[in-house]
């Protein structure tokens, strides 16, 4: 499964991005790390590219990835472990 992550530049951004996220079910699971302003989602890369131009069109994203995770679910505090190990 892909996993997107999405780093946001304020809240209000990360509440736009969540709310992309959420409109139309687009994804089928997510987690958001409020202090990071970051969000991870699952999402098929056609409702995955299209969140992401939208909040690229809007401004504020500070950063996209996507990875592929051998899970089932998305972890937040998985990032934000790896994060504290840089």
């Amino acid at each position: 499964m892909i996993v997107h992550t999405l780093e946001l530049a304020d809240k209000r951004q990360l509440g736009r991005a969540f709310e992309a996220v959420l409109e139309g079910a687009a994804a089928s699971d997510c987690a958001i790390e409020l202090d990071a302003l970051r969000i991870r989602f699952t999402a098929d890369e056609e409702r995955a590219a299209k969140i992401i131009r939208e909040l690229v069109e809007g401004g504020g994203l500070r950063a996209a990835a996507r990875e592929w995770v051998d899970t089932g679910m998305v972890a937040a505090n998985a990032v934000f472990s790896r994060a504290k190990e840089r």
